[in-house]
């Protein structure tokens, strides 16, 4: 091998590139960006993991010491569903700041996530955070271009490009030294990157998302290469190197920077977002702008109370409401929640077909931006996706149905008069306390497994194959058909 031709021009490229000082004012920069940026992606985790165990442990601490109170009551007390972030958050944000962080859970109504930190920050914040993430998909790809663009453009100005030919060097083995040289230098970029990074998560006990991370770093390899192929592809049908430069750095712009914006400027004008007063809209239209007991035709909760007291008492063989062994008062509320979760369903089901709506779009975008593939495959990875978001918030909805029905449950069964108070005084409320809050289980988010992540993102995984795909025959034929003047 070091007698080869091939050999001698990864290292002869190699050397020129390494001895301008370019590669490793490059390279620098991007070893300091990311250590500077894993630092804060770190810091803002732990900040923001902290925040989280505390509002998660004083929510259980209120729900817990509420104090004594009719179940339904704790109803409206409430609870409430935190979403947790993950390790990869520190690498890629993704949706985390744009979609809320929490879920107020409460009796005979639906809501949607709270807290968003993107409204409370400026503009710019929106253009990108500082993490490796925003690293790997912006500013290495230019990089890449910056170390590339002359690859092939500079031999024919330097008209060495004949002289190479002329020595029994092949054009296939031109391609292979050049691409070679390239790669050798994109790994001194960005391997230390993975290094430090898979090191601290191994120290802090990330072990469960190091598959992650791998296949994330798999995925930034194959966008850049990308970005390799398509760099030593323009320089060889390039006359010039600065016809090679603008050619490569409007592919960059247009790719990650204009068709992204672009995609969300017309997905948002086709599907217009949803604010809160629209939401409220939707939902007073779901049910004809009646109250939720009005549903299916009732005008108040007394006639449903009725309807279900008759229904009891034929279901028990007794002749009045008072023999029943159980109190249609919790059958009632709990119709009126199963009935107002279909109205719930409808609506939030409206929005959720917009937002995939939206997303449909977005995802077409990967057919003219391989950053387009690699961010959404990134994000899935890291659980900050529409689609772990929307798991989340299933999660928090089935847990609240569940939450209110033994809340409601515990009213039909245990509160007919004379229980719960040992004189019988059929006056007292029926009440509950610390003991039966502690016995109600604490929401926890069951994060999306990793086959799972894969198997909603591989078109994205596709993507990201075709254009490394696509670019490496580019490239190819390029080379193929370099002309000498």
């Amino acid at each position: 091998m070091k007698n080869s031709a091939i050999y001698r021009i990864v290292i002869k490229d190699f050397v020129v590139s390494i001895r301008s000082g370019k590669f490793w004012t490059l390279a620098g920069f991007v070893f300091i960006f990311a250590s500077v940026s894993l630092w804060l992606g770190q810091s803002q985790y732990n900040r923001v993991s902290t925040i989280k165990a505390e509002a998660i442990q004083q929510a259980r601490h209120q729900w817990e010491n509420q104090g004594e109170k009719n179940p339904h009551g704790a109803g409206h007390f409430g609870s409430v569903a935190f979403k947790p972030i993950t390790p990869l958050y520190m690498i890629e944000a993704g949706l985390t700041d744009y979609v809320g962080e929490w879920v107020y859970l409460e009796t005979h109504k639906q809501n949607s996530a709270e807290k968003r930190p993107a409204n409370d920050r400026s503009v710019l914040f929106r253009f990108g955070q500082i993490t490796p993430g925003f690293l790997f998909r912006f500013l290495i790809p230019l990089f890449v271009i910056l170390l590339g663009y002359s690859t092939f453009s500079s031999e024919k100005e330097q008209n060495t490009l004949r002289m190479l030919l002329s020595q029994s060097i092949t054009s296939k083995e031109l391609f292979y030294g050049k691409l070679l040289s390239m790669f050798l230098q994109l790994a001194i970029m960005i391997v230390p990157v993975f290094l430090v990074t898979m090191g601290m998560f191994l120290m802090q006990d990330f072990s469960p998302f190091i598959p992650h991370m791998f296949i994330l770093f798999m995925a930034y390899v194959l966008y850049l290469s990308t970005f390799v192929f398509i760099a030593i592809g323009i320089s060889a049908r390039s006359r010039t190197s600065g016809s090679a430069l603008i050619l490569l750095f409007a592919f960059w712009l247009i790719s990650t920077i204009l068709i992204p914006r672009l995609t969300v400027t017309i997905s948002e004008i086709l599907s217009p977002p949803f604010s809160s007063f629209d939401l409220k809209v939707t939902h007073d239209e779901k049910q004809d702008n009646k109250y939720v007991y009005g549903y299916k035709g009732r005008d108040d909760f007394s006639e449903m109370y009725a309807e279900i007291e008759s229904e009891l008492m034929q279901e028990y063989g007794v002749g009045d409401a008072d023999s029943l062994e159980v109190n249609p008062f919790g059958f009632a509320i709990e119709k009126t929640e199963e009935e107002g979760q279909i109205i719930y369903d409808k609506t939030f089901g409206q929005i959720n077909d917009l937002y995939k709506s939206q997303n449909k779009l977005h995802r077409k975008s990967v057919a003219f931006s391989p950053l387009s593939a690699l961010h959404f495959l990134s994000m899935g990875l890291a659980h900050n996706d529409l689609q772990a978001h929307e798991d989340f918030l299933d999660q928090a909805e089935e847990y609240r149905r569940d939450l209110m029905k033994t809340l409601n449950m515990d009213i039909a069964y245990n509160s007919r008069k004379g229980k719960n108070n040992e004189e019988g005084n059929s006056h007292l409320p029926y009440v509950q306390g610390e003991e039966f809050w502690k016995s109600i289980r604490t929401f926890e988010y069951d994060e999306l497994g990793l086959i799972k992540i894969i198997s909603n993102h591989k078109y994205d995984v596709i993507s990201l194959f075709l254009w490394f795909f696509a670019s490496a025959f580019f490239a190819n034929w390029s080379v193929k058909k370099l002309k000498i003047n």
